[in-house]
């Protein structure tokens, strides 16, 4: 077997912190201002994330980044869960 696939946003992880930690990543990458949770749940928390962006303006390139940022936000908070 080569890899194991799951559905982990909701299930196995409360998403709403590393959605958020992920788009303040893909936003200082792209020379955007960071944003606070409140802002975060008020305006964005929303999984489409190219409506997110294009919010802010910013396009493809950003939503590619905010994906890959999430996948390694949610197997980190997943690893150190394990540790426990």
């Amino acid at each position: 077997m080569k890899a194991i696939l799951f559905d982990m946003e909701g299930v196995l992880i409360e998403p709403f912190d590393s959605r958020w930690i992920s788009l303040n990543e893909t936003l200082e990458k792209f020379g955007k201002r960071r944003i606070s949770k409140k802002e975060y749940r008020e305006k964005y928390y929303d999984p489409n994330d190219k409506s997110n962006l294009e919010k802010i303006g910013l396009g493809d390139e950003a939503v590619k980044y905010l994906r890959e940022r999430y996948a390694m936000v949610c197997c980190t908070i997943l690893l150190n869960s394990i540790d426990d």
